[in-house]
């Protein structure tokens, strides 16, 4: 009976967290073989795992143009991989330069927050078609250094792909199995003039942990 309490109580917190960070939880999986960052998508972890496609549009609605996500992780990195479909040719790409504004272009950002369930710091990798980087902190935390991740992008002509290497050095965290960070994956479209979101955003965008969706490191 005790053991039964304290999982319900586990459950209980679990789910309340969910619903303080929003509604979308993803799981990383594990692997012992690191992807080839090199934006092609025929590394054998990203054959394990279902992409998730469930964006919306950041001020509410469903997205014209899909984005597809996969994400995974060692010891060492976070890795994730980002098909977003478009009509290529029309791609805006402008800043040419580290440390730009990369969200004015054509744009993905990965969001991190390890101290999940606080909800003020957080990591964004931002990162446009080309690609140029740019890496931010909120509420306390280091800008991430641009030595601690990487970006490949490949172009195909009704998509590009964006594949990320993230070093958890980059974070000064370090996961373990069965841990839950703050995680969000935002897309901006130039053509459509739209942002869009994974979690669905509160009233402060994208720069709000609170409306992060939950992230599980699994085995």
């Amino acid at each position: 009976m005790k053991r039964r309490f304290v999982l319900g109580v586990v459950l209980l917190v679990f789910v309340c967290s969910l619903a303080v960070f929003g509604e979308s939880f993803v799981e990383a999986k594990y692997t012992t073989k690191a992807p080839k960052i090199d934006g092609v998508l025929d590394d054998e972890i990203w054959s394990q795992i279902e992409p998730r496609s469930d964006f919306t549009i950041a001020t509410g609605g469903t997205p014209p143009l899909k984005t597809e996500f996969w994400v995974a992780w060692d010891r060492d990195y976070l890795y994730v991989l980002i098909k977003n479909y478009v009509d290529t040719t029309k791609l805006t790409k402008n800043i040419t330069a580290d440390g730009g504004a990369t969200w004015e272009d054509d744009e993905n950002s990965v969001f991190l927050n390890p101290a999940f369930p606080e909800q003020v710091s957080m990591y964004q990798y931002s990162f446009n078609s080309i690609p140029v980087r740019n890496g931010l902190a909120y509420g306390g935390t280091t800008r991430p250094e641009y030595d601690l991740w990487e970006v490949a992008i490949v172009e195909e002509s009704d998509y590009y792909i964006a594949e990320i290497a993230i070093s958890f050095e980059s974070t000064d965290n370090w996961p373990e199995e069965g841990d839950l960070w703050g995680f969000n994956i935002g897309r901006g479209c130039t053509s459509t003039g739209q942002a869009y979101s994974w979690s669905p955003l509160g009233a402060a965008g994208f720069i709000d942990a609170t409306s992060f969706g939950v992230m599980e490191f699994v085995k």
